[in-house]
């Protein structure tokens, strides 16, 4: 997986409780990626986002 561009540290802490196969799920996802469970779970944010963001303009248009 490619690495992201760095940011300057401008993030909020957000606390989420998941089920716990959801969370062990992640924990073998992290280990076979190689990534920590706050990477995946932020990219798996900005993915949602992202897709949110063009199934947005897609209903503007």
């Amino acid at each position: 997986m490619p690495a992201r561009k760095a940011t300057p540290n401008i993030a909020d802490r957000l606390t989420v409780t998941l089920d716990a196969t959801d969370r062990a799920e992640l924990a073998k996802l992290s280990a076979a990626t190689d990534r920590s469970l706050a990477w995946i779970v932020r990219e798996a944010v900005r993915q949602y986002l992202a897709r949110a963001r063009d199934a947005a303009g897609a209903r503007a248009s």
